[in-house]
């Protein structure tokens, strides 16, 4: 089903893309102790290959998810990386650290769920499995970063579609705010 909410299409250009990003902002620091928590789906028209390729990001970034921002913290697909499974990227200043999942793109809807824990450790769950691992560096502390998502083509003329939907955050504190 792609009943989403959001829907960020390329066009016909080999080179489109489209993204959007709130205008609410979130920004959070290793100094408290508490976890912060991104929720969303997501799901494309189809799958990224050899002929017809995009690269989409979708989640926490200081500009636009069109290409790869200078500081946050996304999950990014496109077929030729990772053999075509999900990544969870953290960036700082144009610096990232890759998870990389067993969860392939471009298929279905996935349910995203990235978690930050103190500002020290971040992790990740698709379709409610926890990614082996966790991410300890390059996290952008004490930037403020927009929630949203994009989709950059990068071959071909086809017209692709990224879809997100229930985008939720929160934030539970276990120490003085």
């Amino acid at each position: 089903n792609t009943d989403s909410v959001i829907q960020c299409v390329t066009g016909t250009n080999a080179a489109g893309y489209s993204y959007y990003r709130t205008n609410g902002v979130i920004a959070f620091s290793n100094t408290k102790t508490y976890e912060l928590w991104l929720d969303f789906d997501i799901q494309w028209s189809a799958l990224s290959d050899g002929t017809q390729s995009y690269i989409t990001r979708a989640g926490l970034a200081s500009d636009g998810l069109n290409l790869d921002p200078t500081s946050g913290i996304f999950v990014r697909y496109t077929h030729s990386v990772n053999a075509g499974q999900m990544q969870i990227v953290s960036r700082l200043a144009n610096v990232e650290s890759v998870l990389n999942s067993n969860v392939a793109g471009g298929t279905g809807r996935v349910k995203v769920q990235l978690q930050v824990v103190n500002g020290t450790d971040i992790y990740a769950y698709l379709n409610g499995n926890k990614i082996a691992g966790s991410i300890t560096t390059n996290i952008p502390l004490n930037t403020t970063l927009f929630i949203g998502s994009g989709i950059q083509k990068t071959l071909g003329t086809t017209s692709r579609i990224q879809y997100t939907d229930y985008y939720k955050v929160y934030q539970i504190f276990y120490s003085g705010r």
